[in-house]
């Protein structure tokens, strides 16, 4: 081995890799204690609106149908103004039939009693007659014309007063005849005048259910910007609102359907408007034939009926 040779290097040691250190588990994240109860909230109230907007729909059909039973209703009463002006010009004409028998009749009572004035005043001697006339003729000529005169005139006396009393029996019918019209007018005119007051309410009942579901539709997307509590309250107030405008529009629709039936309203036979929990939205059926009438009579012992006690 020469001096010269350097002495070759050694291996150096190769690196030893250390273990790569495992990622800390992240912390799973807390549930959202309030998102089951918004979740909840939502869903009640969007039910509590699919109900409004069907009462609402109802409603208006309602209101349709309600509007053409008061135009019905107006026509019966333009229809019974006719007959009540019809009656009134018959009545009048008979009135003036009347006078006129009245007139012919005193003129022939008076006839007649100018004519037995005259019959008393002849001299009851046929000598005074036989002096007073011409011939025996004309004598008997005379006192026969004045008989039959007079028989004449009291026959048609009698004839104008069997007319004259037709004719105020004619005027006693058509006079009942149209107090009866007038009664049923009258009557007409005020279940058009209360049917009218009844569907301006039930309008205005429409009204408020229309702005009610316009709130709860713009109260469903901010639900979740609201406390809990403000978000629950929302809610409670909304369906509060939705119930008393259906124990209202349940009155109104017993009070239409009951509309011209004076004597339930004053036996206090329909329901009042007392807002009823868990309620819900009732229809009367308008013009429905009542099969089983029921209520008071006119016996004075009643017998009960079934488990009514009477």
């Amino acid at each position: 081995m020469s001096p010269s040779a350097s002495p070759s290097p050694s291996p150096s040691p190769s690196p030893t890799s250390s273990p790569a250190p495992s990622p800390s588990p992240r912390p799973s994240p807390t549930p959202d204690r309030n998102q089951a109860l918004y979740d909840q909230l939502i869903a009640r109230l969007g039910g509590d609106l699919a109900s409004a907007l069907a009462d609402q729909r109802r409603l208006g059909a309602a209101l349709e149908g309600e509007r053409v039973r008061e135009q019905a209703l107006g026509d019966q009463v333009d229809e019974e103004t006719s007959k009540v002006a019809d009656l009134e010009d018959q009545v009048a004409q008979v009135d003036v039939s009347v006078s006129a028998t009245q007139d012919r009749v005193a003129a022939e009572r008076t006839q007649v009693a100018a004519l037995a004035r005259a019959l008393y005043r002849r001299p009851s001697n046929w000598l005074l007659l036989l002096a007073q006339a011409k011939d025996l003729r004309q004598a008997l000529l005379d006192g026969s014309d004045t008989v039959v005169a007079g028989r004449r005139a009291h026959a048609l006396q009698l004839r104008l007063e069997g007319e004259l009393a037709k004719l105020k029996a004619e005027r006693a019918q058509r006079q009942a005849d149209l107090d009866q019209e007038k009664s049923i007018k009258s009557a007409l005119a005020a279940n058009l005048t209360r049917l009218d007051s009844l569907l301006n309410v039930q309008d205005d009942i429409a009204n408020q259910l229309l702005d009610l579901t316009d709130r709860m539709q713009a109260a469903l997307p901010d639900l979740r910007s609201q406390s809990p509590q403000d978000a629950a309250a929302l809610v409670v107030l909304l369906e509060l609102q939705q119930r008393e405008l259906a124990a209202a529009e349940t009155q109104q629709a017993w009070s239409l359907a009951a509309a011209g039936s004076g004597r339930y309203q004053q036996g206090g036979l329909l329901p009042t408007a007392q807002p009823v929990a868990d309620l819900k939205l009732e229809w009367a059926l308008p013009g429905a034939a009542i099969s089983q009438p029921f209520g008071p009579t006119d016996f004075v012992l009643e017998p009960p009926l079934g488990p009514f006690a009477h």
